[in-house]
Parts: C-alpha cells; structure tokens; sequence
C-alpha cells in the first residue's frame, strides 16, 4: 500500500487569551479562521519514493496532485480536525475516503466518542494523547518544539527551523503509523496497561 504521510505548517500566528500579541508579527482570528491562518509549508514522507518532500509557494501545485489525484493512502495526526482544513482554505482538497487520522483513531481506541466530545474535552484529550506525548511514550522522543511558534519562524524567515520542525513531527507520525501496519499496538500514555489497537486503513 502506497501512503503518504504529511504535516503543515500555517503563516498566520492563533492569538492566545493567555498571551499578548507580540510585535511586528501578523495573526489569524482564533483557531477556526482556517482562510486566515494561511499555508506555509506541506512537509511529507512518500512512500513510493521513500523519501521526505517539501511543499511551499513555488511547489504547491505537485502536493496538491498527490492528494487530490494519486491512489495513495493520506495520512496525518488531526489532519481531519486541523490540517486538511487550512489546505481546503487554500484550494487542496484531501479525499475523506483515502484519509487516516491518527490522533482521531487513537481517541476512538481509548473509548472516546468524539460526537459527544466538548472543546474542553478537545483539549484535554489533545494533551494527553498528543503527537508528542505518544511519540514519546512509544519511541523515547518528543516534538522539536511547539506548533505555535511555526508561524514566528516563518514571519521571521526562519524557513529552515520551520522545515526542519515539521519534517520532524512527519517522522513521529510516519513512525506511529508504520508500528499500526506492523500490527502493533500503540502504548499508552496514560494507561500502560491498556495499549491502543488501531483498526488498519
């Protein structure tokens, strides 16, 4: 099975109730202003190529054929909550039918029913079964960093520290997701006894 695993980055920064805006650096409107947060980057590992890609103004145009037009599985962690909306608000369409979530997958393994979930139980579940906490339960390694800096590091022309952050949390999803094609399940971060059994795509 061919698949592609893919993380984006936005170029608008979320503001936060918690912290002031800072300085010189442009904002979205909140967390749903998919068309304001803009699209920075699209990073990916293509297993037909077994290789990484990156996608940003100049190449678009290729990530959008492989996910609109290529026979391959697309998968992502909450890129059925997050991701494939801020690429819809920039014209790529993910096909629902060949996309594999994650992060949803392993909420639904731990008995969660996400239709009943509230914004607070989002975030709870975020936290606690994020990418970082279950590539560091399962490997032994943690996100580079926060995904809320991203949009500072390209406001900023950081481009290579925003690559190499999200070529890096492609890796834990492609790790995560390669243990579920083995048929291994994912250990649990909260309950050790009790490892999550996600359903092959």
């Amino acid at each position: 099975m061919d698949y592609l695993v893919y993380d984006i980055e936005i170029k608008n920064a979320v503001p936060l109730e918690t912290e002031e805006r800072i300085e010189g650096i442009a904002y979205c409107e909140g967390w749903k202003d998919f068309q304001g947060m803009g699209l920075a980057c699209v990073c990916a590992f293509d297993s037909r190529l077994q290789r990484e890609r990156v996608f940003m103004g100049d190449n678009l145009i290729i990530f959008q054929s492989l996910a609109e037009h290529c026979n391959m599985l697309l998968v992502g962690f909450s890129n059925s909550l997050f991701d494939d909306h801020v690429l819809a608000a920039s014209g790529i369409t993910i096909p629902a039918h060949r996309r594999y979530d994650l992060q949803c997958l392993i909420w639904e393994a731990t008995g969660v029913n996400l239709s009943l979930c509230s914004e607070a139980d989002f975030h709870k579940l975020h936290q606690l079964y994020g990418l970082s906490a279950m590539a560091q339960y399962n490997f032994g390694v943690k996100k580079s960093g926060k995904g809320v800096m991203a949009p500072l590091l390209y406001q900023r022309g950081h481009y290579g520290s925003l690559l190499d952050y999200c070529l890096h949390d492609v890796l834990m999803t492609r790790r995560l997701f390669e243990k579920v094609l083995r048929g291994e399940p994912l250990e649990n971060p909260v309950d050790r006894d009790k490892p999550l059994h996600l359903p092959l795509p």
